[in-house]
């Protein structure tokens, strides 16, 4: 679908929905393994259940999807 819509920045979606590759000009996308995250976070909540009471970091890797709305 094409607009009169002047965008002068760079247009990004987050985890690269197939609704990114729909608009004009398609969305650059930062891609997150949604995944890994559910299954981390399964994974702390059994911990904590299991009586673990220490806080944890964790940082899940991301990368990027360039498409036209960020060249």
């Amino acid at each position: 679908m094409k607009s009169n819509v002047k965008v002068s920045k760079h247009v990004l979606s987050f985890n690269n929905t197939s609704l990114a590759t729909f608009v004009y000009p398609e969305l650059s996308a930062v891609n997150v393994d949604t995944e890994l995250m559910g299954a981390t976070a399964v994974n702390l909540v059994i911990s904590r259940l299991a009586g673990r009471t220490t806080t944890q970091r964790v940082e899940l890797g991301t990368n990027l999807v360039e498409r036209a709305s960020s060249k």
